[in-house]
C-alpha cells in the first residue's frame, strides 16, 4: 500500500513516551499530525519538536492530536526531550513513537515511505484517518508551502 491523499493511514500497536498505544484508537476522531523524525538529537528535528511543543496549545484548541516518530527506541526519548527543552525552551508534550526496526515505516509495504522513515516528514490525518497532506522537508519550509497553509488553515478554525 502506498500512502497518497485520501489513503487510510494503517492501525498499528506502537511503544510511545506515554506507553503502548493503537494508532486509530488514540486517534479517535480527532485530526491528528504525524511527523517522523530520522535521529533522536538531530539539530533540525530538535528545533522541530520544541516548536511543536510550544504550538500544542493551538492543537489542542481545535482538537487536533500530534504524535512524533523516531528510528529511536523510546528509551533514548527521555533524554531527547530534556535536549529539546534545554536548548529550545520546550519539551515534547505529546507522545513519540520508536520504531527502531521500521515496522511502522514499513507497513506501507512502500521502499519509498521506508527511506522516508528516515528523513524529516509529516502528515496531516482526518478524522476519518485518511491523509490529507504529506510533506517532506524542515518545518519551516512545511509552513510556507502546502503543508503549512492546511495546518494554519485548523489552526485558524
Amino acid at each position: 500500500m502506498s500512502l497518497s491523499i485520501g489513503t487510510t493511514a494503517p492501525d498499528f500497536e506502537a511503544d510511545t513516551t506515554i506507553g503502548k498505544i493503537r494508532f486509530h484508537e488514540w486517534m479517535g476522531d480527532a485530526w491528528t499530525v504525524l511527523f517522523s523524525h530520522p535521529k533522536d538529537f538531530t539539530p533540525v528535528c530538535t528545533t522541530e519538536l520544541g516548536y511543536m511543543a510550544k504550538i500544542k496549545p493551538e492543537f489542542d484548541k481545535r482538537g487536533v492530536k500530534i504524535i512524533g516518530i523516531s528510528v529511536d527506541p523510546v528509551d533514548r526519548h527521555a533524554e531527547w526531550a530534556e535536549d529539546i527543552r534545554e536548548t529550545q525552551g520546550f519539551a515534547p508534550n505529546y507522545p513519540m513513537i520508536g520504531d527502531p526496526d521500521l515496522k511502522i515505516a514499513k507497513l506501507t509495504r512502500d521502499r519509498e515511505t521506508v527511506i522516508r522513515a528516515r528523513r524529516l516528514a509529516r502528515a496531516l490525518l482526518d478524522a476519518d484517518r485518511e491523509l490529507e497532506q504529506p510533506q517532506n522537508g524542515p518545518l519551516s519550509d512545511a509552513l510556507h508551502e502546502a503543508f503549512g497553509s492546511e495546518v494554519a488553515w485548523l489552526l485558524k478554525a
